[in-house]
């Protein structure tokens, strides 16, 4: 029996119209939205150039130039003619070599599933539909050719007597694949529909094809809950590992929702109350507020047809400050860090800062007003222990450190400030780590000849220095001159290092073999008891790392225990 696509449209452009096409707006799709002035600026990825997978480009151009020719120049360039390339014959060969090492580069640089390895896997739907068979993989006997010839001699006839048999079900053919095509057009630009889930991406991202459009980093996220009848007040750790949530209005809902029931049943909070405080950047913009902290999440109405009442906009007026933002954090010191902050009037922040830091704030736009404890051992909610000092444009205070302060914007406009901070103690543990690395490195090229020679260096420094010795312990002996075996010298491979290399690889692939075979028995013959699928995913999940880390560690600590003498081993523990 012919089926009616056999009739009217050849096999080869029925897989392009269902598969082909959809390959095809994915790409072009994916272009358009490229257009956006963040991405062709090269603020979309603007890290991006110093990945590995960049140095061939970075031998012949900056970090700053590889990131907007090659990353953001050459992935808009790709995206918005890979279609074409793979769908005329005279450009396929290039454009399947493209879209491979494409793929294959956004595996390495991204943790987005199989997603990089299916899009290989439909560059054969673009070739010829005979291409299997003219790779002359299989021979076919006679027998077999000739079979094949009647065979489509008598096809051709059926062909010949149905061809103007058009039937109700061509046109419902015919109309499917018309709106399929228009759906998936649409979609991507549907996002004036769902305003419910419009963040500062611009709607469900998963139906838009933004590929790495919005590069966004989280400074701060605080949630706060209230009782609603005894007015007490306290903090939540959020507990999730994935971030997601903190972007989607509707996830917070419904995050705010299962912790005010988990406050009131186990908790005994009455009538609970959430409130969130989430800061975010957006293409290297300032950190602002995406949700605003005076609106209780519990009972703030939310659908997807309508905005969201409690997101904040997204302070674009402020977008030309980016490049001066990059220069500000150039002329920063070595061991400096900053922290560029937007704020809205009418809002502050209540920040707290750990005694190992010494952090300034800087404004850069508007006006703010600094509050800071006289006693930061008194009260907190004492309003005598707080003073205020305000600061307007190019002016600078240092803040104090293991206490809370507090920010407000002063002006009716949004006010830019930034946190210089230098931590001491990174700075202390980056320099005893490249002294380790140096006395290392000694070791390990014949300088010291045993263990007690790097002793007396760290004795005679003093016994500040004599934390090294700790950190020495922790080697594998092996590794030094006189534990060596003579075939594994210095330079040469150590096998056990190699094997324990490839550790994550046998665990990972462990894990995913017992992992399928317990579901497909599951499938099979039924779900076991509740303490059999535990063992099982302890079983499936057993790292074998750490039994050899607690292994290693207790042989070097009796290997080295005779070599240490008493007057070092006290500040073992202090390290």
């Amino acid at each position: 029996m012919i089926e009616w696509t056999q009739i009217f449209v050849p096999k080869k452009l029925i897989i392009i119209i269902f598969f082909g096409d959809q390959v095809f707006i994915v790409y072009f799709i994916a272009g358009l939205k490229k257009l956006d002035f963040d991405w062709l600026a090269g603020y979309s990825m603007g890290k991006l150039g110093s990945h590995w997978l960049f140095q061939p480009f970075r031998l012949f151009l900056s970090e700053e130039m590889t990131c907007w020719l090659v990353v953001h120049g050459g992935g808009f360039a790709l995206d918005i003619s890979a279609g074409f390339l793979l769908t005329f014959p005279v450009t396929r060969l290039l454009g399947l070599v493209m879209t491979s090492y494409f793929h294959l580069m956004n595996s390495q640089l991204f943790n987005i599933g199989m997603f990089p390895y299916a899009m290989i896997a439909t560059g054969p739907l673009f070739l010829a539909a005979d291409w299997p068979k003219r790779l002359e993989i299989c021979h076919y006997p006679e027998s077999t050719v000739e079979l094949k010839r009647q065979q489509g001699a008598v096809d051709s006839k059926v062909l010949g007597r149905n061809k103007l048999g058009v039937r109700w079900i061509h046109h419902v053919g015919a109309a499917f694949t018309v709106i399929y095509i228009c759906e998936q057009l649409f979609l991507p630009y549907s996002h004036f529909i769902s305003q419910g889930y419009n963040t500062w991406t611009g709607g469900l991202y998963g139906y838009s094809w933004d590929m790495m459009i919005h590069s966004r980093l989280h400074q701060h996220v605080r949630i706060m809950y209230k009782d609603g009848k005894t007015g007490e007040t306290g903090f939540l750790k959020p507990g999730l590992k994935s971030s997601i949530w903190k972007d989607h209005p509707d996830m917070q809902r419904q995050y705010a929702a299962c912790a005010a029931h988990i406050l009131q049943t186990w908790h005994g909070v009455q009538e609970p109350q959430i409130y969130m405080d989430i800061w975010s950047s957006l293409n290297d913009r300032f950190q602002q507020r995406l949700v605003d902290p005076r609106v209780d999440l519990v009972r703030a109405k939310w659908s997807p047809l309508r905005p969201t009442p409690w997101l904040l906009p997204l302070l674009a007026e402020l977008s030309p400050w980016r490049q001066r933002l990059r220069e500000l954090d150039a002329q920063l010191s070595e061991g400096e860090e900053a922290v560029f902050l937007a704020d809205f009037p009418g809002l502050h922040l209540e920040n707290f800062i750990t005694s190992d830091l010494q952090v300034s704030i800087e404004v850069l736009s508007g006006s703010v007003a600094v509050e800071t404890p006289l006693n930061p051992t008194s009260d907190e909610n004492d309003p005598q222990n707080w003073q205020n000092t305000s600061l307007s444009i190019g002016e600078t205070m240092k803040l104090p450190s293991g206490s809370y302060h507090r920010v407000y914007p002063l002006s009716s406009e949004p006010a830019c400030y930034g946190y210089i901070s230098f931590n001491q103690t990174l700075a202390e543990i980056k320099h005893n780590l490249t002294r380790l690395i140096s006395l290392r490195e000694a070791i390990l090229n014949g300088t010291f000849l045993s263990m007690h020679d790097v002793s007396a260096l760290v004795v005679s420094e003093g016994r500040e220095r004599a934390g090294y010795l700790a950190a020495f312990a922790q080697l594998d002996v092996r590794t030094f001159p006189e534990h060596q075996s003579p075939k594994n010298g210095p330079g040469q491979p150590n096998p056990e290092e190699a094997r324990q290399g490839d550790l994550p690889y046998r665990i990972f692939y462990r894990c995913s073999i017992l992992m399928t075979s317990f579901a497909i028995r599951n499938l099979v013959l039924g779900h076991p008891s509740q303490s059999q699928l535990l063992q099982e995913h302890q079983l499936a999940d057993w790292d074998e790392r750490e039994n050899m880390d607690s292994d290693v560690t207790e042989d070097q600590d009796n290997t080295v225990q005779g070599e240490i003498t008493e007057e070092v081993q006290s500040p073992r523990t202090e390290l």
